[in-house]
């Protein structure tokens, strides 16, 4: 082990050797931890808490830093919220995405990982990391994986990462969101217009030449187990001219009606998630973003 590997108290790994000892060891990887007390809190109602130690990955310089090669661009698993969104190599639909998200206070501590990995349908990041196609590169005693963000995360709750893998890195091509045709729409339904937890969220993109839908993405978030992202239904509306959007809205909306599946909590009501989901949806159709 790096003789750094205790710092104030902290697990500070510097290898992904390391990290992996670690987890086979019994430790837990947080990015920010911002939600560990969180977890603490409501575990406490049951008598319990999380057990596990904890260590941080922050020292692992593949985590760190935010880059491009080509068009692909990939963000360390260490990075902070607030780092992306003042990162000039940050799309605005991935950065309106991250603003969404708590307090300033949590963005400078919490990671865009850590938030994959809590592997909740409501995430704020997960509706722009799926019309991205993103990519979650993890590493492990095994090797290296590249996993779609859709396959990842498996249930709410849970990932496909195995027992001794961390997530070094988040990855997508940016090249869409250069083109000059490009189109986005991210929107956000909370209790309060900030520092709010999700009722339910849309994004959408689509790059829009002569008038004309092409590569149209949408995903909806908080209104089914997971993500939810319709090919049947982005293929019924690329190639398809922008003005007529109500018509689009009309042939769709009853694709996104069955394939919504939103639960009662103590955020709202599955009939408020479904039928405001659809409203905006609709809504962004006959407006054309």
């Amino acid at each position: 082990m790096s003789d750094k590997l205790f710092s104030a108290g902290t697990l500070l790994p510097a290898t992904i050797e390391e990290a992996s000892s670690l987890i086979m060891q019994g430790f837990f990887p947080v990015g920010g931890g911002t939600d560990i007390m969180v977890r603490n809190h409501a575990m406490k109602k049951t008598g319990g808490r999380v057990k596990s130690p904890l260590f941080s990955c922050r020292r692992i310089e593949e985590t760190t830093g935010i880059h491009t090669n080509g068009n692909i661009l990939s963000i360390g698993s260490s990075c902070t919220l607030s780092s992306i969104i003042e990162s000039s190599l940050c799309p605005a639909i991935l950065a309106e995405s991250l603003l969404s998200i708590a307090s300033p206070g949590i963005r400078n501590i919490a990671t865009l990982a850590g938030n994959i990995c809590n592997a909740s349908p409501a995430a704020d990041s997960l509706p722009v990391l799926y019309i991205l196609d993103a990519m979650i590169e993890t590493a492990g005693s095994s090797g290296r994986r590249s996993i779609p963000v859709k396959e990842f995360i498996t249930a709410p709750g849970t990932t496909s990462l195995k027992d001794d893998e961390i997530v070094v890195s988040v990855s997508f091509d940016s090249s869409i969101c250069h083109d000059d045709a490009f189109r986005w729409y991210f929107r956000k339904v909370g209790t309060r217009a900030a520092n709010a937890l999700s009722k339910l969220s849309i994004a959408a993109c689509t790059l829009v030449d002569n008038g004309i839908y092409s590569n149209f993405r949408l995903a909806v978030g908080a209104c089914a187990p997971a993500v939810v992202r319709l090919s049947e239904a982005e293929d019924e509306i690329n190639g398809k001219a922008l003005d007529k959007g109500s018509e689009l809205a009309e042939r769709v909306i009853p694709v996104y009606t069955k394939a919504l599946n939103p639960i009662d909590d103590q955020r709202s009501t599955s009939d408020y998630r479904r039928n405001t989901a659809l409203k905006l949806i609709a809504n962004l159709l006959s407006e054309g973003f």
